[in-house]
């Protein structure tokens, strides 16, 4: 593109829309892709093992952790997500699985963190660094939506969530998970 035909195009907001994902992807690709790191675990309870991508709306599928609260440490997951162009998040959806009455207990801490790498994100400590949208607790058996007012376009978004430490609530489980935004794009 020339100087000149340069001059006469547009940066516009152009509308993203969540891909249906049929696989975790490759963060860095030309794809959408999703990651899940777990800490404090003593089992993963993601019963299709790696497979994060199903989490993501429409597909059905959740990831979950799991903390023996014999531990004495809130056990944490986060759902890594990767753009290959930069998104303005406007709008974050996702339902607190209650798949295992007992076992399975609310979402506590629940934050969404933005960035441009991976490493950028830094949630070490309590810090507020890149923090797109601090979501609080959301209850088993609920669906949390929200808008989100942002300037900032990231290629990299990271959801964290904490279980309760506590007898027979130290699971917690996600699942349809959606995101809308929007990119910007020359006209």
């Amino acid at each position: 593109m020339n100087v000149f035909s340069k001059l006469l195009c547009r940066i516009l907001p152009m509308p993203w829309t969540q891909p249906k994902l049929t696989s975790n992807g490759t963060f860095g690709g030309n794809n959408m892709a999703v990651d899940v790191t777990y800490h404090d675990t003593t089992s993963q309870s993601n019963s299709n093992g790696s497979k994060y991508y199903v989490a993501f709306m429409p597909n059905s599928g959740y990831v979950g952790q799991y903390t023996d609260e014999e531990s004495g440490h809130n056990g944490y997951l986060r759902i890594w997500i990767y753009y290959p162009k930069p998104i303005r998040l406007n709008h974050i959806r996702f339902f607190v699985n209650n798949r295992e009455t007992g076992q399975t207990g609310p979402a506590r801490n629940v934050k969404l963190y933005g960035g441009n790498s991976r490493s950028s994100i830094n949630v070490e400590k309590g810090s507020t660094t890149n923090m797109v949208l601090k979501i609080g607790n959301v209850d088993i058996g609920k669906t949390y939506q929200s808008d989100i007012a942002m300037n900032e376009y990231y290629q990299y978004y990271m959801l964290h969530v904490e279980n309760l430490k506590a007898p027979f609530d130290d699971r917690v489980e996600i699942k349809s998970i959606k995101l809308d935004g929007d990119y910007e794009e020359f006209i």
